[in-house]
């Protein structure tokens, strides 16, 4: 589409280079062969330019289409997924935790449902994360018991990891009302039930939420070493992602969480279908396999 607009533009420049072009030859040279070669050469411009603005018309109208069809594709999926998921999460109990800033998709909610799964806490970590405030690292590096210049990135590791023993039910209640109070992090549920996995949304739209490296990784790496599965998630569209990261602490990933597709990875990927799956570059699969006669849930 791009290109064919540009070739377009690209035409009806040279069309008023050439009127241009006419003005200045005919006050210049009277002559009939050059009117003649200005002539011809209008009428094949003429005739690319109608080629062009066909196949722009061609484009958009097979643009609208695909666009329909991949709403067909999205209808069909919807209606398939609880026959995919239904009950094969049953009574597994799941802790999320929101990374990146962004709402996890009400889609996700919806699959874990239907799964079975049941969410024992939510976790979010707020803006107030990249500690600008000196005041407040002071307070931060006092709790932890480290130097009053103690940088950022290491009072977030600290946070990380604190985070990750709160999720594991370790007994910190101090600094859990610390970073409250403070709206470092929103802690929400019954932080008193070990989960069984964790799913971790991450994925950024503003660099006030990105950092992977010092919240997130920590925070990986303990629930890991305590024999918790981690799933690290993100959507499609999303403008920092975290892929990269997530996969070098060697925890199964999915990137298209809004989608169904993903959806349904995570599922998959939580009921012990480990591996890197979605549409980005960063994904090895686009979703697991479904063995025959998965469809139809445990029932």
């Amino acid at each position: 589409m791009m290109d064919i607009r540009y070739h377009i533009a690209t035409l009806i420049a040279v069309f008023l280079a050439l009127g241009v072009g006419i003005l200045v030859g005919s006050t210049v040279v009277g002559s009939d062969v050059l009117n003649d070669q200005q002539k011809k050469m209008i009428d094949q411009l003429e005739k690319q330019f109608e080629v062009l603005r066909q196949k722009e018309e061609d484009l958009t109208t097979r643009v609208e289409f695909m666009n329909g069809l991949l709403r067909h594709y999205e209808d069909f999926t919807e209606a398939l997924l609880p026959s995919i998921v239904e009950n094969r999460l049953a009574g597994m109990k799941v802790a999320l935790v929101v990374s990146g800033g962004l709402d996890i998709p009400s889609g996700a909610l919806n699959s874990l449902s239907l799964a079975g799964a049941r969410i024992v806490s939510t976790t979010v970590i707020l803006p107030g994360i990249n500690l600008s405030s000196d005041s407040l690292r002071s307070k931060l590096a006092a709790a932890y018991g480290v130097e009053d210049k103690t940088s950022p990135e290491e009072l977030r590791i600290q946070v990380g990891k604190t985070i990750g023993d709160i999720i594991l039910n370790h007994d910190v209640q101090e600094i859990k009302r610390l970073l409250e109070q403070n709206d470092l992090v929103k802690f929400n549920g019954d932080y008193s039930i070990f989960p069984d996995a964790v799913v971790v949304m991450g994925g950024a739209n503003s660099l006030d939420y990105y950092f992977p490296e010092t919240i997130d990784v920590p925070m990986i790496n303990q629930m890991s070493a305590a024999g918790v599965r981690v799933i690290g998630v993100e959507v499609s569209d999303v403008k920092y992602s975290y892929m990269q990261v997530y996969q070098a602490q060697k925890i199964t990933t999915v990137d298209d969480i809004d989608l169904i597709p993903g959806q349904v990875s995570l599922v998959l990927a939580m009921a012990g279908e480990s591996g890197d799956y979605g549409v980005k570059p960063t994904a090895k699969k686009f979703m697991p396999s479904l063995p025959p006669g998965y469809a139809g849930g445990n029932r």
